[in-house]
């Protein structure tokens, strides 16, 4: 993975849900499974994504952090 950002979602029963995005270097990917997966081996039950999300860029400030009221925004239209 080259980059990776979780972002708090609204969910009916939870209030919030963990919403992981991640971007795999050139050449390499991912499933939604095998990030959940690794996530229920290394996390807290509590601290897993529900859902993640592959991007292929990541939408950054202009001091070129990841913009993660973006992926916020981005993620609220989503799940509604």
């Amino acid at each position: 993975m080259a980059e990776a950002a979780v972002v708090g979602v609204p969910d009916k029963i939870l209030g919030q849900a963990i919403l992981a995005f991640i971007r795999c270097h050139d050449g390499r990917s991912l499933t939604e499974k095998e990030v959940v997966k690794h996530c229920r081996i290394n996390l807290e039950d509590f601290m897993v994504p529900q859902s993640v999300s592959v991007l292929d860029s990541f939408p950054k400030t202009s001091s070129g952090k990841i913009d993660k009221l973006a992926l916020k925004t981005q993620a609220t239209q989503v799940t509604q």
